[in-house]
């Protein structure tokens, strides 16, 4: 699913430059928009309310959801601080990396991750290193997190682009915005389908069964109709033949 790189296709967008027209154009939704609001909130909207304030994108998302901050939504669930990655290999070089053997533990335990990027996390014997299994859940958390990163400054961007528009399409913050909207985009992108800014990339590879093709890192995003994003499946596919791939959604 190739995402927008249009914030004004999204149909959030839509609705509010919708709303905005009308309440300027019409005077019959203007009376029944001030009349909603406040009726819903008149401390926020009291009768002297100038109309700059109903055509700000808080009025709009106070009038259509009762009011909302959605470009917070996704990864709720989710520490709000996203760690640093865990040290990467160096590229085509075999290597063995000191990592801890858990979250909470002082001991450490090698890595070993072999020239073409595999984590060699069991082998046929079954052997499976406590470091190795703690260094492969953190690679997959720097997946996670950097994916709700990705797509939160999607959804900032988005709401920078709608609230910008009180200004007009044509004014420099609408269009520093849609700039703004067109690179969180492209980022997004170059992270799931070829792994740019991705330095586990390699960890992980493309499969072919029964002519179906498995990414490597396969991310599907879920959003709103008005654009934002709120959630994301992930699944990532170890080189490691004897790992399974890990797959989680969130929120």
């Amino acid at each position: 699913m190739q995402l927008t790189h249009d914030p004004a296709a999204e149909k959030g967008s839509i609705d509010v430059a919708n709303y905005r027209r009308d309440f300027g154009n019409n005077p019959v939704a203007k009376d029944e928009i001030k009349k909603h609001l406040r009726n819903r909130n008149g401390t926020k909207y009291p009768p002297n309310t100038p109309d700059l304030v109903f055509r700000r994108l808080e009025a709009y998302q106070d009038f259509a959801f009762g009011g909302t901050q959605p470009e917070h939504r996704l990864g709720g669930s989710l520490d709000q601080t996203t760690a640093a990655p865990p040290p990467a290999h160096q590229r085509d070089e075999e290597e063995f990396i000191d990592f801890p053997v858990g979250h909470d533990s002082d001991k450490t335990g090698r890595v070993h991750v072999l020239a073409n990027g595999t984590i060699v996390h069991a082998d046929v014997t079954g052997d499976d290193g406590e470091a190795t299994h703690n260094y492969m859940h953190h690679v997959f958390n720097y997946v996670l997190y950097k994916t709700r990163d990705l797509t939160e400054t999607i959804n900032r961007a988005l709401n920078w682009y709608n609230e910008a528009m009180v200004q007009g399409p044509k004014s420099q913050d609408a269009q520093d915005a849609a700039i703004a909207y067109n690179d969180a985009v492209e980022e997004f992108e170059k992270f799931r389908n070829n792994g740019e800014g991705n330095i586990f990339f390699d960890a992980f590879t493309d499969t072919n069964v029964s002519g179906v093709v498995k990414k490597a890192i396969d991310i599907t995003p879920v959003k709103t109709n008005e654009g934002y994003y709120v959630s994301a499946r992930i699944t990532v596919n170890w080189k490691n033949p004897y790992h399974s791939s890990s797959t989680i959604r969130v929120p």
